[in-house]
């Protein structure tokens, strides 16, 4: 009798056995199939993003070739511009006064001889004329202009009055 009820336990503990380590086998093959599942799906997305990645370039590569041909459609109305601008005018004819001058004979001019030279010579040249000196505007105020304070700054003999902003042009006049 004990042996027939360790026939039994032993018996009952093999298809218990079984049943588990088929109970496993689902488990583990529901799992693969999972796995699988996941690993297309991410498949399939790194696809679609690879397509969306590859369409977007397309599109910008096509934007890209339209503003570089506007620009230089734009460029092209420019230079055409700059062309026409520089285009010389024809001359205009000549007036009678302008003719005159043209047909007067130049006349020759005779050396100077020794005595001819001593009174130029001692004749004290006179100074050219120059508009009024800013000098007698009085001093410098925030009122002038750059132009007129570099002028200034030129006759009172400031060096490097060229690449002075307004306010060190005052200052150094001041």
């Amino acid at each position: 009798m004990a042996s027939s009820k360790a026939k039994k336990s032993s018996k009952s503990d093999s298809t218990a056995d079984d049943k588990l380590a088929k109970k496993t086998a689902k488990i583990a093959e529901k799992a693969r199939k999972a796995a699988k599942a996941e690993v297309k799906k991410a498949k399939e997305a790194a696809k679609a993003a690879a397509e969306k990645a590859k369409k977007r370039a397309k599109k910008d590569a096509a934007a890209a070739k339209e503003k570089a041909k506007k620009d230089a459609e734009k460029q092209a109305r420019k230079d055409k511009k700059a062309k026409k601008a520089a285009k010389v005018q024809p001359e205009r004819a000549a007036t009678p006064a302008e003719k005159a001058e043209v047909a007067a004979p130049i006349k020759p001019v005779a050396p100077k001889t020794a005595a001819a030279k001593a009174p130029a010579q001692a004749a004290p040249k006179a100074a050219p004329a120059k508009s009024p000196s800013l000098a007698t505007l009085g001093t410098p105020t925030d009122k002038w202009t750059v132009v007129a304070l570099r002028t200034r700054a030129r006759e009172t003999g400031v060096t490097g009055y060229s690449r002075m902003t307004k306010a060190q042009l005052l200052a150094a006049l001041r």
